[in-house]
């Protein structure tokens, strides 16, 4: 479901400047053809941080228009979704991600630009109150079920491997003992308040994974990102906003080459970098115009050589220990 609406999302988003089948066409590869459509059937939940992100920026650049038919459910739907209540569900989309995953909040940055230069100051300030709002609630929520406020603070978190399921509890009781040694952050946000300290040659090392590495290239594995760049450049090249979402994106992917340079694709066994996933739909509102039309079809070739074989098997590879790597 969350794929979907961010492909319908994404086919309206792209309609006021294409035909309805381009934008159809393109939204559905931009997302299909990439490791979103894997996420889905491994179920992680970037899936749901991706809707985070698609979700504020489509509410901060699309533009509303009245009812069109006069029908009931079209007077209904226009009622809920206009000009007015657009910040409040980009604020509201963005705090959910942002829950998760705190870096997420540098998308919302060219959201909350673009609400203040096109509706103003109080658009805006509704766009903050509405993500403070929702960001209460789901930690309300957490705290009624769990008595935190959140997985990240005050929890014990740590990777087990079970051999046998017998043997489940004096793991867990062992792992207990072991906590302090094995969690790398404490199971606080005190190490994102540090400086880097990593050395450069390992962080141009990184920088070499993160854009064409066998299992994380960006450049591999989302080919359609090389279509968005150069449709900007080609048509939006002018626009500041477009610049501001760009400069988003690239600020998500360095925090995490800087500050977890340990991890910073997400851990083993994935596809695509899994963290630097949730930034992808943001690649979407660089685009206005598809001209010119060959570059959509090859990028799906690109993709079906890179993903193809992942696309046939999306549960894994029948072997022993599936992943999506192997």
């Amino acid at each position: 479901l969350l794929l979907c609406l961010m492909i319908a999302m994404g086919t309206h988003y792209l309609r006021r400047f294409n035909s309805d089948g381009r934008a159809a066409l393109f939204s559905t590869a931009f997302f299909f053809l990439s490791p979103t459509f894997h996420y889905v059937f491994w179920l992680q939940p970037e899936i749901l941080n991706m809707a985070s992100a698609m979700g504020c920026l489509f509410f901060a650049f699309y533009e509303f228009e009245g009812p069109h038919s006069g029908g009931l459910l079209d007077r209904w739907s226009h009622f809920f979704f206009n000009q007015r209540t657009a910040p409040l569900w980009s604020g509201g989309f963005l705090a959910i991600g942002t829950y998760n995953k705190p870096v997420l909040a540098l998308l919302g940055i060219p959201a909350l630009v673009l609400v203040l230069r096109r509706r103003g100051r109080r658009s805006a300030l509704g766009w903050l109150a509405a993500a403070a709002l929702t960001m209460g609630v789901v930690a309300g929520g957490s705290v009624l079920l769990t008595g935190h406020l959140t997985p990240y603070l005050g929890v014990v978190r740590t990777g087990l491997k079970i051999e046998d399921p017998a043997a489940m509890e004096a793991a867990v009781t062992q792992a207990f003992g072991l906590i302090s040694e094995r969690s790398t952050t404490a199971n606080t946000w005190s190490w994102i308040f540090r400086l880097p300290t990593q050395e450069p040659k390992e962080f141009l090392e990184n920088l070499g994974y993160f854009f064409w590495g066998r299992h994380t290239g960006l450049l591999l594995y989302f080919p359609f990102v090389i279509v968005c760049l150069g449709l900007f450049l080609r048509h939006q090249r002018r626009a500041s906003e477009r610049w501001i979402v760009l400069a988003a994106i690239a600020a998500v992917g360095l925090f995490f080459l800087l500050f977890i340079p340990f991890n910073w694709h997400g851990g083993g066994g994935f596809i695509g970098n899994r963290y630097f996933i949730m930034a992808y739909p943001a690649f979407l509102f660089l685009v206005t115009s598809l001209q010119p039309l060959w570059a959509t079809p090859i990028a799906a070739a690109a993709a079906g050589i890179f993903l193809g074989s992942i696309i046939f098997t999306p549960f894994g590879a029948p072997v022993a220990q599936p992943t999506l790597q192997s």
